[in-house]
């Protein structure tokens, strides 16, 4: 692997990580586009750590008082969070492997991102529509954890955006946007953690871990340094901004991808 294609998949990583239009369906265009084999568990993996830090570090103070709030019992939003991560585990110990190898082609990612798309205008004319008060997250229920955490099932798919979905979802159950912004980082933080733990586990058993340091390195701090500023942009952006701006990218570029998979 190239120094040029560890900084880029690096990037595109901590970028579509967190901006809501699929870092894994990004990685596949990415790698199609100009030829470059799949470069391995090792650096996917490294490429995850580098999230996981760039969430952990954002949210940081979020996560403190959540604990803080869940052991004094002032608040029930850390077993939300827990609730709201246990479909996409099941989901995903036992469907994941299959959905990346029948899934992992332009045809589906453009498929998906299309459809995410429609998602997300349909999330939008719910919230315009629905004139009952957004809530906060101080307001969240289980019902609203568990739809969120339905909605995270489907981000496995290449193309699915996980933290879009998931926003969607909260938004689906009358969360205020940025909060479900902020529910859908703080799950994100249990989620990566999660499929790093297992994916490292897999490597050490493997003994695959001898891949080059360099190119794991670079991977690792642009996926961290870009996926912070990723998450800073954002929750910025949806204190007034809709996802529609992602989701005409995304319907976009997936019937772009759809044209040159077809006709070119």
């Amino acid at each position: 692997m190239s120094i040029i294609q560890s900084i880029v998949l690096g990037i595109i990583q901590g970028l579509t990580e967190f901006i809501p239009i699929s870092s894994s369906g990004h990685l596949v265009v990415i790698r199609k586009l100009f030829g470059w084999p799949d470069q391995g568990l090792a650096f996917d993996v490294v490429l995850h750590l580098g999230t996981l830090l760039a969430v952990v570090v954002y949210f940081a103070k979020d996560w403190k008082k959540t604990i803080q709030e869940a052991i004094t019992k002032k608040s029930k939003l850390f077993w939300y969070i827990i609730i709201a991560t246990i479909p996409a585990v099941v989901a995903g110990l036992f469907l994941e492997d299959t959905i990346g190898k029948i899934f992992r082609e332009i045809l589906w990612v453009a498929t998906f991102f299309i459809i995410t798309g429609f998602i997300f205008l349909a999330a939008e004319k719910y919230t315009s529509y629905r004139m009952v008060e957004k809530k906060n997250l101080d307001k969240v229920n289980w019902k609203d954890s568990l739809t969120i955490g339905l909605f995270q099932i489907v981000s496995l798919f290449p193309g699915v955006s996980r933290s879009g979905i998931t926003i969607s979802g909260g938004m689906f159950r009358n969360i205020k946007r940025q909060e479900a912004a902020r529910f859908s980082f703080l799950m994100a933080t249990l989620v990566i953690l999660g499929a790093g733990i297992m994916s490292m586990t897999q490597l050490i058993q493997q003994n695959r871990l001898n891949s080059e340091l360099p190119d794991l390195v670079l991977g690792f701090i642009f996926s961290a340094v870009v996926g912070y500023f990723a998450i800073k942009y954002l929750m910025r952006y949806l204190k007034q901004g809709k996802l529609n701006v992602f989701a005409y990218y995304l319907i976009g570029i997936g019937i772009v991808l759809l044209i040159v998979r077809f006709f070119i």
